[in-house]
């Protein structure tokens, strides 16, 4: 059985270094993934008119396209490159017990 140590759990994030500041505006391979891959991996429509074409370049394009084709020669199918970041729905799991 799994055991979660919350006040250990609580004081690790107090230590934890601050997120980056999610205003900030995503360039090249972290506009596309975030901006483009992602949304569309979970069934949104991507319009032409919203991507901001000077965020990022070919060379950025060519990159998420060899990491792509990479998985492919691997027999991995794409969507497993993406799925920490799509699989957003935590579950419950009756060996977890809080102390």
């Amino acid at each position: 059985m799994l055991k979660l140590d919350l006040k250990g759990f609580i004081r690790a994030l107090e230590t934890a270094p601050e997120q980056e500041n999610r205003d900030e505006p995503l360039f090249g391979e972290g506009y596309l993934t975030e901006c483009i891959a992602l949304p569309f991996l979970c069934g949104e429509n991507i319009s032409l008119h919203d991507i901001d074409w000077d965020a990022f370049d070919l060379e950025d394009a060519r990159a998420m396209y060899y990491r792509c084709e990479d998985a492919d020669k691997l027999e991995v199918p794409v969507r497993l490159l993406y799925a920490p970041a799509v699989s957003v729905r935590p579950a419950a799991d009756r060996t977890v017990r809080f102390v």
